[in-house]
């Protein structure tokens, strides 16, 4: 079954983690690993490839939800998995997002470090922005999300692959989780392992990124069908 499944890296100025992350993957275990390298300006491109990734390269830094994007129109499997460069996820816990879409029992699962054991809590200021936005979800689509921003979902292909979005940037996750609740998707998540970052830094502006959120939020569920 692993055969249907694509693994989608988006990665921006991400060499000190690439490495050893493509590394936590046991051979041939899926499809295929997309790293997109977002218009880098260090060597992720040639470590990425190194290692054994099949790599997309923008030419520019194009936003993280252009880098989604980009990789599902490269994926040739029917099952799409999502995880960050940051090797703040586990990739050994992808098994526990695909089991339940291959079963046919959801159509798309969302990793949470909200829910079950965390290594590491959300610190206070970003946890007041996810239970205001997860909140709003709540109250609006009758479903309890605790991790609106999660980079580790899976889904299959068909949800997102003729959608038309309009946010590149960090502003994709909000979008993408509105659009997947309005749809009426069966969405469920799951507990993650979350890692203090080890190398490099977040390339998230928490008060510009944030308001866009919010902006994000606001405007897919008012104006977006």
């Amino acid at each position: 079954m692993e055969d249907k499944i694509s693994i989608i890296v988006p990665a921006y100025n991400e060499e000190g983690c690439i490495k050893d992350f493509l590394l936590t993957f046991p051979k041939n275990s899926y499809k295929e690993i997309i790293v997109v390298d977002d218009g880098s300006t260090d060597n992720t491109y040639s470590q990425a490839k190194y290692n054994g990734a099949k790599v997309i390269k923008n030419p520019h830094n194009m936003g993280y939800g252009a880098a989604i994007l980009e990789g599902v129109k490269h994926a040739e499997g029917d099952i799409i998995v999502t995880i960050d460069a940051d090797a703040q996820n586990d990739a050994k816990e992808i098994k526990n997002l695909v089991k339940p879409i291959l079963k046919g029992k959801l159509d798309a699962v969302i990793g949470s470090r909200n829910i079950g054991w965390v290594e590491s809590p959300i610190p206070a200021y970003k946890r007041i922005g996810e239970i205001f936005i997860c909140g709003i979800l709540r109250l609006c689509y009758r479903k309890k999300i605790t991790y609106s921003q999660s980079g580790f979902k899976a889904f299959k292909k068909k949800l997102i692959i003729n959608e038309k979005f309009t946010e590149t940037r960090f502003g994709f996750n909000t979008e993408f989780l509105v659009r997947l609740l309005k749809r009426r998707y069966k969405v469920k998540e799951v507990p993650i392992t979350f890692y203090n970052r080890k190398y490099g830094k977040s390339h998230i502006n928490i008060i510009k990124d944030g308001l866009r959120m919010l902006w994000v939020l606001f405007k897919s569920m008012a104006f977006q069908k």
